[in-house]
């Protein structure tokens, strides 16, 4: 759909990999849609590995996250075998 941006550019791929320091946002079309989003997920506890700007409805990756700061279970050897 392209409506979202990482460090100002077009991104279309739900694959894409963000590293430590990507901006994210959404062009201007989407971002009623994203703000409406937001404030339907009010007491939503953020990742401490991103930082929202909800003011200009934008994320920051700040670091890249560890396995503790997963919320679910993940078998990373399942993965890794799946993929060889």
């Amino acid at each position: 759909h392209g409506h979202v941006l990482v460090n100002g550019e077009k991104v279309d791929r739900p694959s894409y990999q963000l590293t430590v320091g990507d901006t994210v946002s959404m062009k201007e079309k989407a971002k009623k849609l994203a703000k409406e989003a937001m404030e339907s997920m009010a007491g939503f506890e953020v990742p401490g590995w991103i930082e929202p700007n909800p003011s200009e409805l934008t994320v920051k990756v700040v670091a890249l996250p560890t396995t503790d700061q997963i919320p679910f279970d993940v078998n990373t050897n399942l993965i890794i075998e799946f993929y060889r």
